[in-house]
Order: structure tokens, then C-alpha cells, then sequence
């Protein structure tokens, strides 16, 4: 298969990354919440509310990796 024959699927998918990844947030938001309210201290207390800001910017570099590499053409 030649470079470029998997674009409008590889579109699709970063499409489909980005809309279902930022559809869980919400539930990543809760267990971070839930983590929260335990016994956490030290250095997990203060990285785990950044846990939510790391799944955005994951998901959303990824899915547009994956719309740039789909519309980047040679």
C-alpha cells in the first residue's frame, strides 16, 4: 500500500480520538474528585489534580497528530 491510501480513515479516527476523549472527561474529572477526597498527601496530592489537564492535552495532541498526518500529503 502506498503512503496516503489510509487518509479518510485515519481522519476519521482522530475525529472519533478527540470527540470520544473529551466525551470522558467527565469521568476522569469524578475519579480525580473521588482521589482527592481520600488519604492523599505528599507529592500524589499535588500532581493528582493536574491528572485531568494531562488527559486533555493527551488526547487532544493526539487526535490532531492523527488529522495532520491524514492531511499532510507528499
Amino acid at each position: 500500500m502506498a503512503y496516503g491510501e489510509h487518509t479518510i480513515e485515519t481522519l476519521i479516527m482522530g475525529m472519533l480520538v478527540i470527540i470520544i476523549g473529551l466525551s470522558l472527561t467527565p469521568t476522569v474529572a469524578n475519579a480525580v474528585a473521588a482521589a482527592t477526597g481520600g488519604n492523599v498527601t505528599g507529592a500524589a496530592a499535588s500532581v493528582l489534580p493536574l491528572v485531568t489537564l494531562v488527559w486533555i492535552i493527551v488526547v487532544l495532541v493526539l487526535g490532531v497528530g492523527m488529522i495532520k498526518v491524514a492531511l499532510s500529503h507528499k
